[in-house]
């Protein structure tokens, strides 16, 4: 089985009160409304270097005013009924600037607009999901019904949603006369009930006045918005998805003077996990992103793992623990031998520190307090404090998973990190790094994503999907060693569930055939971050491949490395693109942001992009592999050593010409044995879909393959110009038929280490959850090597057709 590591937004933590006053409801009803978050449109303009663009270097403000006028012009509407929410700079002084309609003095909950611009005041591009003109707005005193308050609001939603609470325990700390906002006390432990009054567009297309209620459970957080003309739920989003928050007290803990010497026996950076082994690591904490240090939010050192970026507990039990160590010696020893929980403090030190180290390295690239990191103390320097991270480990709640509760900045960021249960004894994600960094990034892309000040835009199934590939995303930039090359496959989570593929059905790869996944595939929500994360995992060699790799982050964060250059780029997309981005406003912001920065990296992004069928034409999940004219005709020579459980093979890329026809080789599969064979194949990445009804015009014809006795093929130099794939790439068989140009094939050869098991149907050992690989026949195991898809997908078509003209094996 796969665990895929998820995000949600929620408002706030557990307070001191001893037990629920409402229960938690850890479904929305099926017939509740959704939330509704209309899509952008976006537009990118062309800024060319001349004398006629204005010079002077603008302030935030002078930039906020631009980009409103600007606004206003494009959308033809009075600046006066625009608000500027939210407005985040990247550190080359490129600002994102939010907006929202208002009408009758009252914001569009759900409708938002963005401008990007340079800091000479050039508008880059702008992105809106505004109200149309024509849309009905009900005035206030056009709304029939009868006025009522926004404690029985929240006596509907919680009806509606089946959620228990004492009726009596309810105190409004006011009216809506002089105020913007009140809050509702006694419904939950989890914090107030926050209303505020807004307007609501609804999937009608119509505007409802609504009370926007924010209402925090243990599990859940939901946004709901109730009519005020009709006393009806319009709309309800759970930001919260199997999400957990645990109650502490804030009682008081020794405050210590300032020490010189802070060490942690973790699993150091930029070890992935702890199969790599710890080591102890000596004063990390960098000045700039923390002066005071980890252990200190303002208040003096703490002896604890709590400071002014994290406080990290374990909450296995019912009360939360937190080592004291008066002299900051964070070594504590593991026995894997003995249950997670007997090593408890090993795994929170470490979380405290990937944690703080995350925290440090992301303010270097723009995650800083203005664009809402998670601090208590924001030393004066903008944005909102009193939001550190609680990171809660080895939570009892679940198991086998990991998730980030990001609300907007202010209130803190919630980490439950959990035990894994498929080993005996079991495993503690947080000897992981690669989940740790996973949910921490949520936090940074949903706090980036829209503005700070927005939870919501990351919460469509692709937007959000896509959130789970920049989790993936940073795990495998701050795991990466210069030892790795393009020929290195990554994954994420593999030391949690003892996996070498990890938690994912694909590495992240370059290999076409360690991970075939194309931007075709991403419909299904379950692909949207895997594909995103491999795109982007593209794009990052191109870039290490292009300018080298350095492991210092931080001291390097400007050196114009690959890695730190692809880091950068990555983080100043994010604060580009429009609130609910899609796989094409995504790939055009991080081609916005390297062009404000010189466009280094232009070709490199163009062609991570269209390898995997993101090119310029790519639209409504159909494949585009063209390089746009600029970047045509540039060659590369890669040669690939890809391993994986059930193959091994060397692959030589040679030039890429996206204009001519293709002449493909069809792979020799070799089983591995205990080492890898002195002859392996060297061939041209083939690529196989499924078959359709008709064959296409000009291309290989399949025909059932003949038996051929196991031979190893001695390894060969084949030159050849690649094709500029269309969205139906031809089927690659054994035998070719006569087409011009005429495509040359080559019967594939297996060389097997075991007889295969006979009336063995891979379908139905699929069927049955068992391991294909050990159980399916060697040769189906070495072309459908990733059971987990296979299996996941009941052995599906694409698998069987493969297998079949590949072994002729005929699932």
């Amino acid at each position: 089985m796969k665990y895929s590591l998820c995000s949600a937004a929620i408002f706030a933590f557990a307070s001191s009160l001893n037990s629920p006053l409402a229960s938690n409801q850890l479904s929305t009803p099926s017939d509740v409304p959704k939330f509704v978050q209309f899509p952008a449109s976006s537009e990118i303009f062309e800024i060319e270097n001349s004398s006629s663009l204005l010079n002077a270097i603008k302030s935030e403000e002078e930039q906020g005013a631009i980009a409103k006028t600007y606004l206003a012009k494009y959308l033809q509407i009075e600046e006066a009924d625009i608000l500027l929410t939210s407005s985040v700079t990247t550190s080359n002084g490129v600002a994102n600037i939010h907006f929202a309609p208002t009408l009758n003095g009252l914001q569009v909950v759900n409708s938002v607009g963005n401008v990007n611009i340079d800091q000479n005041g050039n508008v880059l591009g702008v992105s809106t999901s505004w109200i149309p003109k024509e849309v009905e707005v009900k005035k206030k005193d056009s709304l029939t019904g009868e006025q009522f308050s926004a404690t029985e609001a929240l006596k509907i939603v919680a009806n509606r949603l089946n959620i228990s609470f004492d009726d009596s325990r309810l105190v409004q700390s006011a009216s809506f006369a002089g105020t913007d906002a009140v809050d509702i006390s006694g419904f939950s432990n989890f914090g107030a009930v926050e209303v505020t009054e807004k307007l609501y567009r609804t999937a009608e297309n119509t505007l409802e006045k609504v009370y926007d209620l924010a209402i925090p459970l243990k599990d859940n957080f939901h946004n709901a918005f109730v009519s005020l003309s009709s006393k009806e739920v319009v709309g309800v989003n759970d930001w919260a998805t199997h999400e957990t928050n645990v109650e502490f007290k804030n009682e008081p803990v020794k405050r210590l003077a300032k020490r010189a010497d802070f060490t942690y026996n973790v699993v150091g950076l930029p070890n992935q996990d702890f199969s790599e082994g710890r080591v102890i690591v000596k004063n990390p904490a960098d000045i700039i992103a923390s002066p005071n240090g980890w252990h200190d939010d303002g208040s003096g050192e703490r002896g604890t793992t709590s400071g002014n970026n994290v406080q990290a507990q374990d909450t296995q039990g019912a009360a939360r623990q937190l080592p004291e160590n008066s002299s900051f010696n964070f070594d504590y020893p593991i026995n894997e031998n003995q249950a997670p929980v007997k090593n408890w403090q090993a795994g929170l030190v470490n979380t405290f520190y990937v944690t703080n180290a995350v925290h440090d390295i992301a303010y270097h690239y723009g995650f800083d307090e203005k664009s809402g990191n998670f601090q208590k103390d924001n030393f004066q320097k903008g944005g909102k404090g009193n939001d550190h991270v609680i990171a809660n480990t080895q939570d009892g709640d679940d198991t086998n998973n990991a998730n980030f509760l990001s609300p907007p900045d202010g209130r803190s960021g919630v980490m439950n990190m959990y035990l894994f249960t498929q080993t005996n004894p079991g495993r503690d994600g947080d000897l992981d790094n690669t989940i740790v960094i996973h949910e921490l990034m949520h936090g940074i892309s949903n706090r980036l994503t829209g503005g700070p000040n927005n939870a919501n835009c990351l919460s469509n199934s692709e937007s959000g999907g896509m959130g789970e590939g920049w989790s993936d995303a940073l795990a495998f930039i701050l795991t990466a060693k210069a030892s790795h090359t393009r020929n290195d496959d990554r994954t994420v989570g593999a030391y949690a569930v003892k996996n070498r593929n990890g938690i994912r059905n694909y590495p992240f790869s370059t290999s076409l055939k360690s991970n075939p996944q194309t931007y075709s595939d991403s419909p299904e929500v379950h692909n949207i971050g895997e594909i995103w994360a491999n795109i982007l995992f593209e794009v990052y060699w191109n870039f290490v491949d292009k300018s080298g790799f350095s492991s210092e982050f931080i001291k390097d964060a400007k050196s114009g490395k690959g890695n730190t250059d692809f880091y950068q780029i990555l983080m100043d997309g994010l604060k580009l693109q429009p609130c609910n981005p899609t796989f094409v406003s995504a790939r055009d912001a991080l081609l916005q942001a390297d062009k404000a920065r010189g466009s280094k990296y232009t070709c490199e992004l163009w062609k991570g992009f269209s390898k995997r069928g993101l090119g310029p034409k790519a639209n409504s999940y159909k494949n585009d592999f063209e390089l746009p004219s600029v970047c045509q005709g540039v060659t590369t020579s890669v040669i690939e050593t890809t391993t994986t459980t059930s193959k091994v093979a060397t692959i030589m890329e040679t030039s890429i010409e996206p204009t001519l026809e293709p002449t493909s080789i069809e792979p020799t599969i070799v089983e591995p044995t205990s080492e890898t064979p002195e002859n392996t194949e060297t061939s041209v990445e083939p690529t196989i879909v499924e078959p359709t009804s008709e064959t296409p015009e000009n291309t290989e014809t399949s025909v059932e393959p003949t038996t051929v006795e196991p031979t190893i093929v001695k390894p060969t130099l084949v030159e050849t110009t690649l094709v500029e794939p269309t969205s139906e790439i031809p089927i690659v068989t054994e035998t070719s038929v006569e087409a011009t140009p005429v495509v040359t094939s080559v019967v594939p050869t297996t060389v097997s280490q075991s007889t295969p098991q006979p009336n063995v149907c891979a379908h139905s050992v699929c069927k049955r959850g068992l391991p294909l690989r050990k159980t399916c026949n060697s040769c189906v195991k070495a072309v459908c090597y990733y059971d987990s898809y296979c299996c996941r997908k009941a052995w599906d078509s694409r698998c069987i057709f493969n297998a079949k003209i590949i072994c002729g094996a005929n699932c």
